[in-house]
């Protein structure tokens, strides 16, 4: 197997990308960087406010939902 000069002198910079949660593609010809989500890092990070979020709407807050107030 050869590494392109270009891979080697960047290895420790890509190493820190994947870690930080982005997926990076090695191929013959190029190196590319894309932003790929990983599972549990929103982790801690989402709130629910109402925790009755998933109750049904009453006719009055349906209503005032699809008269856009």
């Amino acid at each position: 197997m050869r590494i392109s000069a270009d891979v080697k002198d960047k290895l420790p910079e890509l190493i820190k990308v994947v870690d930080a949660g982005q997926q990076v593609t090695i191929s013959q010809s190029s190196v590319r960087v894309t932003d790929k989500p990983r599972f549990g890092t929103l982790k801690d990070r989402i709130a629910v406010h109402d925790p009755d979020w998933r109750k049904p709407m009453s006719d009055l807050e349906a209503d005032a939902f699809l008269d856009g107030r």
